[in-house]
């Protein structure tokens, strides 16, 4: 609720302040008074869209500021600014925080309702009967309609499933004979998850082997060899130690050289495993090659990636599954369908138990504050009337409406 709202610049408003009373509060005036102005910053308030024309002739900026209190229980409440220049940008800071125009209609738009003459015809609409409802209802008729809104669901996708099913069965040409190719070409190859990924990373050094092991045992001659880089090192090592008694700083740098030709050992060591771990194998390379080639040509198909192809033999699986046993397959998928229109059935019946239960009762609250704005016998009549079941939606079974009676036996 509005705890108080300041006006700028808006239509024929200099300068204004609104705070209204508690209870009811009545604006008046005669024409030309103001009154549209007001409800035209009210609605920027609400986060409507705003218009350049709204700002007050002759002024380059119109602004609406707001303090308003989310419920009775809110004590803090929470300030609102909108401003809106005369070229049309307009600009919004909830609690002096900039924020966009969605939310401040998040954020306020819902509290506050304007109803007004060939504006707001939400009353008059029958789809938002039901909403109103079950809002005034609250739990009980909220968890039915989360229950058939879920059965709803499900039954649409077993319907689809059995459509789906039967068509299937029914495919016949190009389909099953693709089909029947794929499954019987991928099972030609049967390949393994991982496989075709293990075979490109290997390939290539199987290819190469032995430049692969020239390429260690050369670096390893270089490294161990008799008059390679170890012994090298070792003999300057051997040489800074023994003048390190003179200059410290020469044992330093023979200290790391010794760490080096750790270094030098440990790698040296590694080559010699990697010269040893290599075999080259003519049959296993013509072996790996035509099983590359086999894959390759399963990716040229159904590619481009080993999924695909996995994903084609499961499609063609299926396919004939329901081509070969394509009664069995709609038997099954009938059966659950109609377990699913069972459970919608249920829930359709809950709903509108839960619905025709709190209608009268919101009715005859509704009446008795009409009573009070001295409206007569005037009433509210719930209207509900079952839809045959290719007419249910998702807000449920019937059509809905409230009905408007004026007086005892008119309506």
């Amino acid at each position: 609720m509005i705890d108080e709202m300041q006006v700028s610049n808006i239509a024929l408003i200099r300068e204004a302040t609104l705070v209204p009373s508690a209870g009811l509060t009545v604006l008046t005036g005669e024409t030309g008074a103001g009154k549209t102005a007001l409800l035209s910053a009210l609605k920027l308030i609400l986060g409507e869209r705003a218009d350049s024309s709204t700002v007050r002739e002759g002024e380059a900026l119109a602004s609406v500021e707001a303090r308003l209190f989310d419920g009775p229980h809110d004590t803090e409440g929470f300030t609102v600014q909108r401003s809106l220049s005369a070229e049309g940008r307009s600009r919004v800071k909830i609690d002096g925080r900039i924020a966009s125009v969605r939310e401040l209609s998040e954020r306020v738009g819902v509290m506050m309702d304007l109803c007004g003459q060939h504006e707001h015809q939400r009353l008059l609409d029958p789809a938002h009967h039901v909403a109103m409802v079950d809002a005034w209802a609250g739990r009980s008729a909220l968890e039915a309609l989360d229950a058939y809104r879920a059965c709803f669901k499900a039954s649409r996708a077993a319907a689809k499933e059995v459509r789906r099913v039967e068509e299937a069965s029914r495919a016949q040409g190009s389909r099953v004979e693709e089909a029947r190719f794929a499954l019987e070409r991928i099972g030609e190859v049967d390949p393994k998850p991982g496989e075709y990924e293990e075979l490109e990373e290997l390939l290539p050094r199987t290819e190469h082997a032995e430049v692969l092991v020239a390429t260690a045992n050369d670096a390893h001659a270089s490294l161990a060899a008799e008059g390679g880089a170890l012994d090298a090192v070792n003999s300057a090592v051997a040489e800074l130690s023994r003048m390190a008694t003179v200059d410290r700083k020469l044992g330093d740098i023979a200290d790391a050289l010794s760490d080096a030709c750790i270094s030098l050992e440990d790698c040296a060591n590694e080559l010699r495993a990697y010269r040893d771990g290599i075999a080259f194998d003519p049959r296993e390379l013509a072996r790996m090659r035509e099983r590359y080639s086999d894959l390759k040509g399963l990716l040229r198909q159904w590619g481009p990636t080993m999924d695909d192809v996995f994903a084609m033999r499961d499609r063609s699986q299926e396919l004939l599954s329901l081509v070969d046993d394509g009664d069995e397959q709609i038997k099954k998928a009938r059966e659950a369908l109609g377990a699913a229109e069972h459970e919608l059935f249920a829930a359709a019946k809950a709903l509108k138990r839960a619905r025709n239960t709190a209608a009268p009762r919101f009715c005859h609250e509704v009446g008795r504050q009409m009573a009070r704005l001295e409206m007569g016998s005037a009433e509210l009549v719930w209207e509900s009337r079952d839809l045959p079941r290719a007419e249910w939606t998702p807000v449920g079974p019937s059509s809905y409406e409230l009905l408007y009676r004026s007086g005892a036996g008119l309506t």
